[in-house]
């Protein structure tokens, strides 16, 4: 099975819900996923801003360049931040072994990303599959996930002063989940022709979650991504 890269296109039920809501902007971060089997799964979480313009001036600014800007800006900015709230103790400790819970801008040569725009979206993939240490860790938090309560977070690094302070982009948290019973089957079949080849393995998506402490974020995910019918 092959990867599915721009979804907000190919995914027609996708792709017709960010297109009913064209005064929204939206964000999808999909993480292409190595799973069971040689299975892949499309993890897929579809992100709206929500924070007004004008309230936060140096958001503002550094989010319209992220929109607008060039793929080498989205690589250089794009920070993602994780943090295991809950886990077994054999996970955290080989977690830290292989470089523990640091921020990371994995678009400078850390891991595969490719980018797609439309008038009101962004979306970010990431092969996770691309990275022997991303795809370790990925690999060992799936094998202990009903015993994992994770903490995910997007930030957009502010590198001037009038960048700062930065505001986190998105958060969202995985609750002990089971994957196998959330993720959906889709047929290949239904997928629109898009600029680069692909097809779906799996899919699934997260929960929203505001930070404890704080500014909050400028965008958050209200509901799970559609799957596609």
């Amino acid at each position: 099975v092959n990867p599915l890269y721009n979804a907000a296109e190919k995914l027609p039920s996708l792709r017709a819900f960010i297109q009913a809501h064209p005064r929204h902007f939206f964000i999808v971060y999909n993480r292409i996923v190595p799973y069971k089997s040689g299975t892949i799964m499309n993890v897929i979480s579809l992100l709206v801003r929500k924070l007004p313009k004008g309230d936060d001036p140096a958001f503002d600014r550094l989010f319209d360049a992220f929109a607008t800007g060039t793929e080498e800006f989205r690589n250089t900015r794009l920070k993602y931040l994780c943090s295991l709230r809950v886990a077994p103790s054999a996970l955290t400790s080989a977690i830290w072994l292989m470089g523990g819970e640091k921020p990371v801008i994995m678009g400078k040569g850390f891991i595969e990303q490719k980018q797609y725009v439309g008038k009101n979206f962004v979306e970010i993939d990431v092969d996770v599959s691309s990275s022997r240490t991303a795809k370790m860790m990925t690999g060992k938090v799936i094998d202990n996930v009903t015993s994992v309560v994770m903490e995910e977070m997007l930030v957009l690094e502010g590198q001037s002063p009038d960048e700062l302070p930065e505001r986190p982009l998105a958060a969202w948290r995985w609750l002990q989940i089971n994957v196998d019973s959330c993720i959906i089957d889709l047929d290949e079949s239904i997928l629109s022709e898009g600029p680069s080849p692909a097809m779906l393995g799996r899919q699934t998506s997260s929960e929203a979650l505001l930070p404890a402490a704080g500014a909050a974020p400028a965008v958050a995910s209200p509901r799970p991504t559609p799957g596609a019918s």
